[in-house]
């Protein structure tokens, strides 16, 4: 799974899962889009779970994968409460570009980043520290608004204008047959992400 969603929902998933069905033994590891690509290509992963840079090109160049839509979130900005933006209603793209450093837990689809933009870590804690010290604005899924919040009292979290949305994708080789605890898992993910996080649009297809 992409780093962001393996630490913020997938291992909480598989652990609320195995909990429920100790018999069950899943073993999830994190890495990036194209690793994930390859190795579910190839069949060394059963199922992958990432939000691609470009949903279309990525599903027209594998078209050998089964692609389904797990859920779309907004993607918004965390700012110092210190800083001049912190009392505006919404951010620009153009703010972004105004700010020193910008950071992102994610790949969503903005214009084209100049040099203010960085992947620094993958690590929430890192992105976290930046924005309270106020180095930096960091962009990522809406979900994962709560742990920046409960993280440190002088962060505001703003959305932007226009909106922008991520999605994130289940990928299975179209070739792989579900066993009965993949099926089960994809099921209980589902409810998860409804529950958990009261997404709209949780699978729009099933296996």
């Amino acid at each position: 799974a992409s780093p962001v969603f393996f630490s913020s929902i997938l291992i909480d998933a598989v652990n609320a899962f195995t909990s429920r069905y100790p018999h069950v033994k899943i073993n999830a590891s994190e890495s990036d889009e194209g690793h994930i690509l390859g190795m579910v290509h190839h069949q060394a992963f059963d199922l992958g779970f990432l939000s691609p840079t470009d949903a279309s090109l990525a599903r027209d160049t594998h078209h050998d994968l089964t692609w389904v839509k797990l859920f779309t979130d907004e993607v918004v900005a965390a700012v110092s409460s210190t800083s001049a933006l912190a009392s505006r209603q919404f951010l620009t793209y153009q703010d972004l570009h105004k700010e020193r450093v910008s950071t992102f837990l994610t790949n969503p689809s903005m214009p084209k980043a100049n040099s203010n933009f960085y992947a620094i870590s993958n690590n929430v804690a890192t992105h976290i520290a930046l924005v309270s010290s106020g180095q930096a604005i960091c962009v990522f899924p809406r979900f994962l608004s709560r742990i920046f919040s409960m993280a440190a009292k002088n962060i505001s979290i703003l959305p932007f204008a226009p909106t922008l949305d991520i999605t994130f994708y289940m990928i299975m080789s179209t070739n792989h047959k579900c066993t009965a605890a993949e099926t089960a898992f994809i099921h209980f993910l589902g409810d998860f992400l409804l529950e958990q996080f009261q997404f709209e649009t949780v699978f729009h297809s099933r296996p």
